[in-house]
C-alpha cells in the first residue's frame, strides 16, 4: 500500500524523487485570437492572453509529481494552505 502524503507549507519537493514541481490534471476549453507574424521567421507573436477566457476544470482531486508522476496529496490541502 502506498504511503499517504499530506501537503504542508514546509513541503518543498516530491518525497519520492526530490523534484520541485507538481501538476494537477485539468480539462480546459474556450476560444482565442491566436496571433502570428507575416514574416515567418520562427519568431512567435505574443499570445500570452490566449487562455484568459478559457474555462478550466480539475479532473482529479490529487496532485502528481511532474518528474516521477507519483500521486502526492489532495489538491484541496494545497489550496487550503495557501489561504491559511
Amino acid at each position: 500500500m502506498a504511503k499517504k502524503i499530506h501537503y504542508t507549507k514546509e513541503m518543498k519537493e516530491c518525497p519520492y524523487c526530490g523534484n520541485d514541481e507538481f501538476y494537477i490534471k485539468q480539462a480546459y476549453s474556450g476560444t482565442c485570437n491566436y496571433y502570428m507574424r507575416f514574416d515567418m521567421k520562427n519568431e512567435k507573436a505574443e499570445n500570452g492572453e490566449m487562455y484568459q477566457s478559457a474555462t478550466h476544470k480539475d479532473l482529479t482531486k490529487y496532485a502528481y509529481c511532474s518528474d516521477c508522476n507519483k500521486r502526492l496529496f489532495l489538491i484541496d490541502e494545497y489550496y487550503n494552505a495557501l489561504f491559511d
